[in-house]
């Protein structure tokens, strides 16, 4: 599975994890998803915190098989979708997550036009996202499937294509500092 395993405890003995609050400097993040990266199936990366190889690979018009693309999106993360079940005991269960990015990508040009079109084959690619100074995704990536749409509106606002990008995970994916700013 492509996504970070999070240890969770096999008995009773929970620890609250670590936090890191400041009063006075509280850390308040108000980033958008502004980056999509994929690349195919098994093409993940060696180190994804390592700067030269997302540089030698990040190519937007490469026949290379490890080529990732970068989408310029404005994007947000929804809330996943999951369930809480009522099992033995009085606990409760949480049902895996169902995770959901929609994204625009306002550059209709016929290259990206065709592009768009080329993913409504209905494959699998792997991503890593970046929102601000925060990069998602990874070594290996996240496994996601993509429905792609191009949105003409009314009036005079902007036409865009639409990326939605889902995937299932137990747990939110692995976040580093973006080794591209």
């Amino acid at each position: 599975m492509s996504y970070p395993i999070i240890t969770c405890p096999t008995d009773c003995t929970y620890e609250v994890p670590a936090i890191d609050m400041d009063e006075c400097a509280p850390f308040v993040d108000f980033d958008e998803i502004d980056h999509i990266y994929l690349t195919g199936l098994d093409q993940g990366l060696t180190d994804w915190t390592d700067l030269a190889e997302w540089t030698a690979r990040l190519s937007d018009d490469g026949g290379d098989i490890d080529d990732i693309r970068d989408f310029h999106v404005r994007a947000e993360l929804a809330k996943p979708e999951y369930n809480v079940v009522d099992i033995s005991l009085k606990r409760t269960v949480e049902t895996e997550k169902k995770f959901s990015i929609t994204a625009s990508e306002d550059e209709t040009n016929t290259t990206n036009y065709d592009a768009m079109r080329q993913m409504q084959c209905h494959v699998r690619y792997l991503m890593w996202y970046s929102a601000g100074r925060f990069m998602y995704g990874g070594t290996n990536g996240i496994e996601v499937d993509v429905q792609a749409n191009h949105i003409i509106t009314p009036n005079e606002e902007l036409n865009y294509i639409e990326l939605v990008l889902m995937w299932r995970a137990d747990h939110h994916p692995e976040r580093i500092d973006n080794p591209l700013i």
